[in-house]
C-alpha cells in the first residue's frame, strides 16, 4: 500500500478549509449610505431597496444596487417620481425568484413578515425544474451536471420545494436552502439575471434619449416579470418578446410606430398574465398591422 505524506493531505485539504472558513464568518451587514443629492422622495425608496438587497444577498449586492440607482441622478429628463418607480422595481427585479428566495421569504413569515404575494395561500409546496435546481450550485459544479441533466431528459422534471413552516422540520430543511445564498451569485443562473436587469437599465437610457415619452412605460414593463418556476420563465420571455419587438427596433430606427406608449402598455398588460406568450404575439401583430395601415394611408 502507498502511503500519502500528511504534509501533502494537509496540503490539498487546506482551500477546501479556508472555504469553510469563510462561509462561517460572520457577515458584514452594515448597509452603504444613499447616494448624496437624492431627491427625498427617492430617499426612503432606496433605503428600503438596499435593506432589500441586504436581506436578499449582502452588502456587496447593495452597493450595486446604489451604483445602478445612481447612473439616473442629476439627469432633467428624470423626476422623483420616475426615478422612486425606477428604484422600486430595481429593487424587485434584483431579487430574482429562486427556490432560495422562496426559502428567505417563508422564513420571514415566521418572525411575522406579510406572505409572499408570488406564493399562492395554502400551497404546500412549489415546483422548479431540475435545471433551475442545479442552476442554484456554483458554476464549475453545475456546468459539469447540466449537460448530463440534459443528456438524461430530466431538465424539466418538477422538484418541489417544500413550504410548511408549522414544524421545525420544515423550518430547518428551508434554513438550509436559504444557506445557499452564499452561492447564488457564482451560479449558473446570476450571469443571465444580471444581464436581464442591465438590460432593462439600458432600454431606460435608450428612451429617454430616442423615445422619452415612452421612458415610463420602458420602466413600467420590469412589472411583468413574477412568479416562480415557470411562471417566472415564461413572463421574462414575454418581457424580452416585448422589448425586441416593440421598443428596440424603433429605438434602432428599424421601425416606426407612433404611439410607441400606447403600443408598449397595451403588449404589458398582455404580457403579464400570459402563460404561454400566445396573447403577447398577438397583440404585438396586431400593433404592428395597425402601424402599417396607418402608414399606408396617404396624407390629405
Amino acid at each position: 500500500m502507498v502511503k500519502i505524506p500528511k504534509v501533502r493531505v494537509r496540503a490539498r485539504l487546506k482551500p477546501i478549509r479556508s472555504a469553510i472558513s469563510a462561509l462561517r464568518k460572520p457577515e458584514d451587514r452594515t448597509p452603504p449610505p444613499v447616494p448624496d443629492g437624492l431627491e427625498s422622495g427617492v430617499v426612503p425608496v432606496v433605503e428600503a431597496g438596499i435593506h432589500q438587497m441586504l436581506d436578499y444577498q449582502s452588502v456587496g449586492y447593495a452597493d450595486l444596487y446604489v451604483d445602478r440607482i445612481s447612473r439616473f441622478m442629476g439627469r432633467p429628463e428624470i423626476d422623483a417620481a420616475l426615478h422612486a418607480d425606477i428604484a422600486r422595481l430595481l429593487a424587485a427585479r434584483m431579487a430574482f425568484r429562486d427556490p432560495i428566495r422562496v426559502a428567505q421569504r417563508r422564513l420571514a413569515e415566521v418572525n411575522g413578515a406579510p406572505p409572499d404575494p408570488d406564493i399562492r395561500a395554502g400551497a404546500r409546496f412549489i415546483r422548479f425544474s431540475l435545471t433551475e435546481v442545479v442552476a442554484l450550485l456554483p458554476r464549475m459544479v453545475a456546468d459539469s451536471l447540466i449537460p448530463v441533466v440534459e443528456m438524461v431528459g430530466w431538465q424539466d422534471v418538477q422538484v418541489p420545494v417544500w413550504l410548511d413552516i408549522s414544524g421545525s422540520v420544515g423550518i430547518r430543511a428551508l434554513r438550509l436552502l436559504a444557506w445557499f445564498r452564499r452561492f447564488r451569485l457564482r451560479s449558473v443562473r446570476y450571469p443571465k439575471e444580471r444581464a436581464a436587469v442591465e438590460r432593462w437599465l439600458h432600454m431606460i437610457d435608450r428612451a429617454l434619449v430616442k423615445r422619452p415619452e415612452a421612458v415610463l412605460e420602458v420602466v413600467a414593463s420590469a412589472q411583468i416579470i413574477h412568479g416562480y418556476g415557470r411562471r417566472y420563465s415564461q413572463t421574462m420571455a414575454n418581457w424580452h418578446l416585448l422589448i425586441d419587438s416593440l421598443a428596440k427596433p424603433v429605438f434602432d430606427g428599424k421601425q416606426q410606430i407612433a404611439d410607441l406608449t400606447a403600443a408598449l402598455a397595451e403588449a404589458r398588460v398582455a404580457a403579464a398574465s400570459d402563460p404561454t406568450g400566445a396573447a403577447l404575439r398577438k397583440v404585438i401583430e396586431d400593433v404592428l398591422a395597425r402601424q402599417t395601415a396607418h402608414a399606408a394611408v396617404p396624407v390629405a
